[in-house]
């Protein structure tokens, strides 16, 4: 293979690299050149020659380059009181967060908990963390406390069938018991609309007059 071109110089003139040697083809190659298109050779040769220059070029020890210590610069006492204020105050913002979104999180489930029966709040909060009910046209569902797919279609059984996912819109922000609410909301309304938009990540969607209700 021909050797790597690493700059230009001149008219079409180029410096080459062949292993630790840099080749330059310009009569005007001098050491001051060889500086000039190679920037950074350290404690290299240089052999100039009537049409030619050859430039030998000692390997950098990048390790001591990279290990060096830089120790920084000597903080005031003001600079260092106002540092820890400032991650004070940056705490005190993320406590203040966490406790608006537990607050949030817990009117969001007793909202949740007004639509639902007594066993399906057990049930919800217990270990199976879901709750069975009926869609508007009588599909029978399940919503499992999750973020994605939390939906599932039950069949006459209670077998799963399907698993579905569906959040209202600009959901990030909202609570997940909040999410959970407007899925069984919008199933009890109209079950069907919410299989034309449902993304159905395990199953089928459940049939509607012999056929799936998804638009094309």
């Amino acid at each position: 293979m021909p050797p790597t071109t690493i700059s230009t110089y001149g008219n079409g003139n180029g410096w080459v690299v062949i292993g630790n040697t840099y080749t330059a083809t310009s009569s005007s190659a001098t050491s001051n050149v060889a500086s000039a298109l190679i920037p950074g050779l350290r404690n290299s040769a240089v052999t100039t020659y009537a049409n030619w220059a050859t430039v030998t070029a000692r390997p950098i020890n990048h390790v001591q380059m990279l290990t060096t210590y830089h120790p920084p610069p000597e903080q005031t006492e003001e600079e260092i009181q106002a540092q820890l204020a400032r991650r004070e105050r940056w705490r005190e913002c993320r406590r203040e967060l966490e406790r608006e979104r537990e607050a949030a999180g817990e009117r969001a489930r007793e909202l949740l908990f007004r639509f639902l029966t007594d066993e399906q709040r057990a049930s919800y909060e217990g270990l199976n963390r879901r709750f069975d009910f009926v869609g508007s046209l009588g599909t029978r569902f399940r919503i499992r406390r999750d973020t994605m797919a939390n939906i599932e279609v039950l069949n006459a059984e209670g077998e799963v069938t399907g698993a579905l996912c569906a959040h209202p819109e600009d959901h990030d922000g909202l609570p997940p018991a909040d999410k959970h609410l407007g899925q069984l909301l919008a199933l009890q309304t109209d079950e069907r609309a919410i299989m034309r938009v449902a993304n159905c990540h395990m199953g089928t969607r459940p049939l509607y007059n012999g056929r799936m209700e998804v638009e094309v």
